[in-house]
């Protein structure tokens, strides 16, 4: 179970399904950017937070395009910048669905893998690309896998 959590949060990181984060500024407050820019935000202003930037930013994620699930191991993840690490967002409002959500996954996950193979198709193209035609994230030409009857 561990290790599926660390590949479950792995797969967050490497394609969050939101790959933006919307937000609205309730005060007054100046952002210094990395490069000496500074923005200053006044209330009501729409904030579009990157997810998919932070978690490819190699700033924060050492090899951010391998994909390795040890990143959320024990030891590890208590390395992981706070606010860097958003799939269902942070603080007082984060996700409200996010256990309901991991749970969904991690029940699919336990029935699919004790009852079934799984193989990629030839049709699966790899690497991924995550089309940009869907609001969510979602495979350039769909998610193709052949699913057998153990």
């Amino acid at each position: 179970m561990t290790y599926m959590n660390q590949v479950i949060s792995e797969s967050q990181r490497c394609h969050a399904a939101l790959g933006f984060m919307h937000k609205v500024c309730t005060e007054e407050f100046e952002l210094q950017g990395s490069d000496g820019l500074t923005y200053r935000a006044k209330p009501g202003t729409d904030i579009f937070l990157s997810v998919h930037g932070l978690h490819n930013d190699p700033n924060y994620w050492v090899d951010p395009e391998v994909f390795d699930p040890e990143r959320f191991s024990d030891e590890r993840k208590q390395t992981i910048e706070k606010m860097v690490y958003l799939p269902f967002g942070e603080g007082p409002r984060i996700c409200v669905g996010m256990r309901m959500g991991l749970l969904q996954v991690k029940a699919c996950f336990a029935t699919l893998l004790r009852n079934y193979k799984l193989e990629l198709s030839p049709k699966m193209q790899l690497p991924l690309k995550m089309s940009p035609h869907y609001f969510l994230t979602h495979p350039h030409g769909g998610a193709w896998v052949y699913i057998s009857k153990l």
